[in-house]
Order: C-alpha cells, then structure tokens, then sequence
C-alpha cells in the first residue's frame, strides 16, 4: 500500500498533499508512498548514503501485528501484495480537518476517529490498471477506491523486492501522474532510526512539481485502531512540494504493522510547522483487514 498502501498513499504534487489520498506511500504508501529542487540528477536519485542507518542483522519471521526478534525489524516478507489482499480504513470528508491526538513515541490509541467516508486499498493486476503501459518497471498495483464514490478510482504503481518499496507515480481513467525517479516508500531492513530523503520531480497533465521527502522511522510500539490492537513502526516524512516558485510542505505519518501494512495515516494541514499538531487534513484508520 506513505501513505498500498497510508503513504497514503500514498503522490505528493501540492494538489496531491492537499487531496486524501494514501502513497503512499505510501505514499503512500505509502503511500506514501511515502516519499521529494536545485540539486544534481545523481542526488535526486537517492538514497543519500550519509542518512541511511539501517540493521545489519537478518530481518527475523514475522506474524500479523508482531514484530519479533531482538530489535524490532521491518523487511519486505513483511508487507503482503497479493491481489485478493485488502485494507478497509475509515477516513475523515473531504475539505473537513480532524482533531487528532498522538505523539512520536506511542502507544497509540487511534480507536476513535473521523468515519465519514471509506477507503479501500487493494493491489489488482497491472493488466486491469488504465496507463499501465507508462510504469514498465512496476511490478505490481493497487487501487485505492473510495465510498461514497466522490473521485475516481486511483492505481498506483509500485515495486517490492528484497532492498526496497518503491513508486513509480499514479493514474486514474482521466488522470496520470508520472515520477522522474522512483520514491521510496521503505529501504529494507528497516527499524527505528533509519532515515533517508527522495527528491525528484512529478509531471500531471504538463505540470511539473518539484518534490522532497524526508523520511525517518521515528518509533515502535503498539498501536490500536478499529481493526484490533497491534505492534506497528511509525513512519515521519516530512514533504515539500514546489510548483511554479511556490512551496507548500505537510506532515505526513503512518503507522506499519508487520504482516498487514499501513494500519494508519494522519497528514498534517498544508503548512504546518509543528511535527506533532492538533488537527489534520486527512485521518485513516484501518477498520478490516484480509491480508
């Protein structure tokens, strides 16, 4: 699934952190993918070496919710991409702020929340998504889809493999959304401590927007939601987008728990400067799972 997922998803023009959408990261996740002007083609391909700490030790087997083993450690068997997987979240309405209630080291308590409107993320095959022929390096989509229906459905095209999670961009029938580069959603093993930046560009309809993406995995801990009580790391990525000479930068935060994926996303007001914050544009929530 940023951002399947989160980040939410998952998409990071200034349109795209001002729209609920997971990217990814991921962001969304993703959503968020999770993923980022004036820097050199070989630093907007990151990973910037110097900010990435990650485990040396082999990422241990893992259960849905648990992450176990000495260090808690997140890898790529831990995310599930199989079509016929889902996530169901209850989400805030579009163009309505949420109050939200959390902090950077947990537990956390994300049980009670914003449920006007449903989000559902599920991976598809690439041969069912519309401008597939646009992202040949992905090896795999999902489909985020929203009830009531207020937008079209969105496919995000994204990579797993044993050193990282990456997005390629997003589309929709009327709409395509292509990255310079790659983002990265999640560099494996991942663990709390690690950090790395993306920075590239993403072109809509002609329109060019310069994106950096600061990430850090800044906690594990237990996390519950709707869906149930879980262990989860806490992914921080800090966006800024900049489109025609004017920046706009969000908060943006999922919470990954081992063997299911984004389990939540809370994304900062365009703007804000405070990393923990009281309000927020958009709050997703898992509420059922079938991963």
């Amino acid at each position: 699934m940023r951002n399947s997922l989160k980040k939410i998803a998952s998409s990071r023009t200034i349109t795209a952190v001002c729209l609920p959408v997971l990217v990814i990261l991921l962001s969304i996740m993703l959503v968020l993918v999770v993923s980022d002007c004036g820097s050199t083609q070989d630093e907007s391909h990151l990973m910037d070496r110097a900010l990435i700490d990650t485990v040396a030790q082999p990422a241990p087997l893992v259960n849905a919710g648990a992450a176990v083993g000495s260090g808690a450690v997140l890898n790529a068997a831990s995310l599930p991409f199989e079509v016929g997987a889902k996530l169901v979240f209850a989400a805030n309405s579009t163009g309505s702020p949420a109050r939200v209630d959390f902090d950077l080291e947990g537990p956390w308590d994300l049980t009670r929340g914003p449920s006007a409107l449903t989000l559902t993320m599920a991976p598809v095959d690439k041969s069912d998504a519309p401008h597939a022929d646009r992202f040949p390096d992905a090896t795999m989509v999902v489909r985020s889809s929203w009830k009531p229906a207020l937008v079209e459905d969105k496919y995000i095209f994204q990579d797993l493999d044993a050193e990282s999670w990456l997005s390629y961009g997003n589309a929709g029938a009327d709409r395509l959304v292509v990255f310079s580069q790659p983002s990265h959603a999640l560099i494996f093993p991942a663990a709390v401590g690690d950090r790395w930046v993306d920075i590239y560009q993403q072109t809509e309809d002609g329109r060019v927007t310069d994106i950096r993406a600061e990430n850090r995995i800044v906690a594990y801990n237990t996390l519950e939601v709707p869906a149930g009580r879980f262990d989860a790391f806490l992914l921080q990525t800090r966006v800024t987008a900049t489109s025609d000479n004017d920046s706009v930068s969000t908060w943006d935060y999922v919470w990954l728990v081992p063997g299911i994926g984004r389990a939540a996303e809370i994304v900062s007001l365009p703007g804000e400067k405070d990393e923990v914050f009281g309000k927020a544009f958009s709050v997703y929530r898992l509420q059922d799972y079938n991963a």
